[in-house]
């Protein structure tokens, strides 16, 4: 866990980030869960903003913009998508293998 984090969103959502990080902050400092109880810093990054087109979600960036982790829903739709294109073709294969043994027999 880091002590000092950035959260990059969109323009129009910084006032409800901001709502969400002092409750989350709140929550995450009372449970202690920095190794040396240090209170976590959480900012809305001013200089850098999600794309106004973007669906929406959050950037969380730690250690100077070194570590990055997207939770917008663009990124969840590409994981979605990687997951059932695997599904696609096991299916794929499995529905090719049952007509070649059809053809076969």
């Amino acid at each position: 866990m880091e002590p000092k984090v950035t959260v990059i969103c969109r323009k129009q959502d910084i006032a409800l980030v901001n709502g969400a990080i002092k409750d989350a902050v709140s929550v995450f400092n009372e449970a202690k869960l920095l190794k040396n109880g240090a209170p976590c810093e959480c900012t809305v990054s001013v200089n850098e903003f999600l794309p106004d087109d973007s669906a929406g979600g959050i950037i969380c960036t730690a250690l100077e913009g070194r570590v990055r982790t997207a939770n917008t829903l663009d990124a969840r739709l590409e994981l979605l998508s990687q997951e059932v294109l695997f599904y696609f073709y096991f299916f794929l294969f499995f529905l090719i293998k049952k007509i070649i043994n059809y053809l076969i027999e």
